[in-house]
């Protein structure tokens, strides 16, 4: 069993995602399979401080799995299909919520589509499934089918999710549908087998729907793969506007991933701010990208040997802010700063100041960080008169730029924050570009200085903080 798996905070629940196309209407769809996949991972590692499974294949690894989950006291295992992921955290503490509520007595739970008066067996739309783990392995299962003449009883709930045919619960019930049709897969296999056994089916209520995305990737697939699958297409005159005119609103989650390069400008961000005994090493030179205040007290770290710092974005608002702040910032008072400049990014041309990311907490985090306003003040003045290269390139896509800006032989920090966790990154590149785009700046930057110092996301969402990549046997 090929399994990757990154363990979270807490092990209660599984995200599972598998390799396998599991969507019957996308099984032709690689490329466009392959995007909702990364995506889908990088939400998972995002979003939620559980696990997330990624399995080489379901039919291979299923059987082996849910033993596995249950063996390492998870509660639940979460199937998830192509094109759906959680897309908050919040996701996971409302489904605690909602297993504690229904007790042990389930099977499953999902997105259940109960059309009993067609005479058609209940199935799920194919968003994600949760399953008792408890209860799968008590079943013994050698394989998720129904093959019999029969469906067994139920009592749909009088309530709906919405509409008439998304009961909130199917309750088992001691009679069976002779001539009810069961038309589903293997997944939809898991209703029956729960109903068989006396256990509950129950639909996912919107304290969950509400905190999980859905882009129905089965409807307009080829507009979609139109501009999804177009590296270039972000370059459009015409981009945003196609967002209004043309972009149903199950996929404008999915589209906003797509233009994040040019319609989201950062002044803070999320990182917390570094703490001043992480490193105590000779740094030449620093590459940091053009967002938020931590990056200063990355500096101030080593800014005793500290002679350049190189900093780069591929969202030129982003680059031309940073500078404004080295040239004109007095280092007090950086919210009163920004509340008397921000206005500036709009008129360089930036198209929405909603769309401009600012957080006072991260502002407040920074100035905590400093034993007093004279001691950081020092440090600022030592910032400012270092050597500052700044750089609009998407290092993604062409870091030779950054590479140059560098040098050789030096002792090196790099800091890529989470950028190899954008989705962008991996929607706007083909094949495995932004991998080895990620392997190609590490290690050309490696073997042609002192030392490498790193943080950061790797692709595989593993962080690393202020690591010796000389000492390191792998990267990914």
């Amino acid at each position: 069993m090929n399994l990757y798996m990154k363990i979270g905070e807490y092990t209660n629940i599984a995200h599972c995602t598998f390799e396998d196309i599991l969507i019957e209407e996308l099984k032709d769809e690689h490329e466009l399979v392959s995007k909702l996949k990364k995506i889908a991972q990088i939400n998972f590692i995002n979003n939620s401080r559980e696990c997330f499974v990624k399995s080489n294949g379901w039919d291979i690894d299923k059987g082996k799995l849910f033993k596995h989950l249950h063996a390492m006291n998870f509660k639940a295992a979460v199937i998830w299909f192509d094109g759906s992921w959680a897309s908050q955290n919040e996701f996971d503490t409302e489904l605690l919520k909602c297993m504690e509520e229904w007790g042990d007595n389930w099977l499953c739970a999902g997105h259940i589509i109960d059309r009993l008066e067609s005479a058609k067996a209940p199935k799920w739309h194919k968003q994600c499934i949760v399953i008792n783990l408890k209860r799968l392995i008590e079943l013994e299962l050698t394989e998720l089918s129904w093959n019999q003449d029969h469906f067994p009883g139920f009592i749909p709930s009088e309530e709906c999710i919405h509409d008439n045919y998304t009961p909130l619960y199917l309750q088992p019930v001691e009679k069976t549908y002779d001539t009810l049709d069961f038309y589903g897969d293997e997944f939809d296999a898991l209703i029956p087998i729960a109903l068989n056994n006396n256990l509950y089916v129950h639909n996912l209520p919107y304290a969950v729907r509400n905190n999980k995305y859905c882009c129905y990737p089965e409807d307009d697939i080829e507009h979609t793969k139109k501009w999804l699958l177009d590296p270039d297409w972000g370059k459009r005159p015409d981009a945003r506007e196609f967002y209004f005119s043309e972009i149903h609103e199950d996929k404008r989650e999915l589209y906003g991933f797509k233009m994040m390069g040019s319609d989201i400008m950062y002044i803070t961000n999320t990182e917390n701010v570094p703490d001043e005994r992480e490193m105590h090493i000779p740094i030449e030179v620093m590459a940091v990208p053009c967002s938020g205040l931590s990056q200063f007290k990355h500096m101030t770290n080593a800014i005793d040997t500290l002679e350049k710092v190189v900093w780069f974005d591929f969202n030129e608002y982003s680059n031309k802010w940073m500078r404004y702040v080295l040239n004109h910032w007095d280092g007090k008072n950086f919210r009163d700063f920004v509340s008397k400049n921000r206005h500036k990014i709009v008129e360089w041309g930036f198209h929405n100041d909603e769309c401009i990311i600012y957080e006072e907490e991260s502002v407040q985090e920074f100035e905590d960080s400093w034993d007093n306003e004279e001691q950081w003040l020092d440090y600022w003045d030592k910032i400012k008169k270092l050597e500052h290269v700044i750089l609009n390139i998407d290092i993604v896509r062409d870091n030779k730029g950054l590479i140059n800006s560098i040098g050789t032989d030096k002792n090196v920090f790099l800091q890529t924050s989470n950028i190899w966790s954008y989705e962008i990154n991996y929607m706007n590149t083909k094949g495995f570009t932004a991998q080895t785009s990620f392997l190609n700046l590490i290690n050309d930057l490696m073997v042609t200085n002192k030392n490498l110092y790193f943080t950061g996301d790797t692709p595989t969402g593993f962080y690393h903080s202020y690591v010796n990549i000389k000492q390191m046997s792998g990267i990914l």
